[in-house]
């Protein structure tokens, strides 16, 4: 699967080509989604522990493109630090190839950390934090692989 992040302005027209590695062909799909659309999928809060969001990726939007591997379709999720230090966000436990990133903001464009495969094939990152800093986090799959998932924070 593949993915292009383009910036566009109203009423510009594109042209978009599909090709294939595959000599027969085969379906495609086009989604075409606006970031931060649809952004986040839930809020939340200053939430810290195990399973602070579980679900599955399969049918959502890709609003996203991780900075350190291919990615797939995307949970997003808005956070603020409870307190200031540093957090490590991780999908252990998840039952597929994630990738997990998180962007400075709400709904915002900067990834400021980007993992895949921290242990086995789920994916960990550490962030210092601000008490009150917003950010968002994005749980996707390895090119294109989706399943069930579990984000995880832990506190300082």
């Amino acid at each position: 699967q593949s993915a292009v992040r383009l910036s566009l302005s109203a009423g510009q027209e594109l042209t978009v080509v599909f090709d294939s590695v595959e000599p027969a062909g085969g379906n495609a799909v086009l989604d075409i989604t606006p970031i931060g659309s649809s952004c986040p999928d839930q809020d939340l809060g200053s939430a810290v522990g195990v399973d602070v969001a579980r679900g599955n990726n399969a049918g959502r939007p890709t609003r996203y493109l991780g900075s350190c591997a291919g990615t797939a379709r995307d949970a997003v999720f808005v956070w603020t630090a409870p307190q200031a230090g540093e957090y490590v966000f991780d999908t252990f436990g998840s039952a597929f190839d994630t990738v997990l990133f998180v962007i400075e903001g709400r709904c915002g464009e900067d990834i400021v950390a980007c993992n895949d495969d921290a242990r086995d094939l789920q994916s960990s990152v550490t962030l210092r934090a601000d008490e009150g800093t917003v950010y968002t986090i994005v749980v996707s799959g390895f090119r294109g692989r989706n399943g069930d998932y579990r984000l995880n924070i832990s506190p300082p």
